[in-house]
């Protein structure tokens, strides 16, 4: 942010803008379905929603009231659902992405750390969209490796 002097920005502002952007890159990749958003969850008759819980992949015997998670199922159901990542606690902090996402993560921090000294925040919208757009794709899961294989296979013997 060409702070060197640290005079411009505070440790404060720099980490909520890197969590505000670890937060947006989370959203659009839960959006998109990216595997790495998943997480696993075994529950009983009723257990505390997990920290970053974003909602259901899938169709479970399972349904959320206020901070609770419920089954009528007798023993542990399985659940996967999709999760923000953890935001960083301080500076020293690993950034909890992929490196390919790293450098999104950075520029959408500058975006939003650059917007508190300008009035007008049209230019940091179209460049925050921009972030979106480029992102790299994500991984595929294995399920869908295995189905576009047979598929491609398939479709090149007809």
């Amino acid at each position: 942010a060409n702070d060197l002097d640290r005079t411009r920005y505070s440790d404060f502002e720099i980490l909520n803008n890197i969590n505000s952007a670890i937060r947006q890159l989370s959203q659009i990749l839960i959006k998109r379905s990216a595997p790495e958003m998943i997480a696993t969850l075994n529950v009983t008759t009723s257990v505390a929603v997990p920290a970053g819980f974003h909602s259901f992949v899938g169709q479970f015997p399972v349904w959320r009231e206020g901070d609770q998670l419920h089954t009528a199922q007798t023993g542990a159901v399985t659940v996967r659902y999709f999760k923000y990542k953890d935001p960083l606690v301080s500076l020293a902090d690993t950034i909890p992405f992929d490196d390919n996402y790293v450098d999104s993560i950075v520029y959408a921090a500058l975006i939003l750390l650059f917007n508190t000294d300008e009035s007008s925040v049209n230019v940091e919208s179209a460049l925050l969209n921009a972030f979106a757009t480029n992102l790299p794709k994500p991984k595929q899961r294995k399920d869908e490796e295995d189905s576009s294989d047979t598929s491609s296979k398939t479709s090149s013997s007809s």
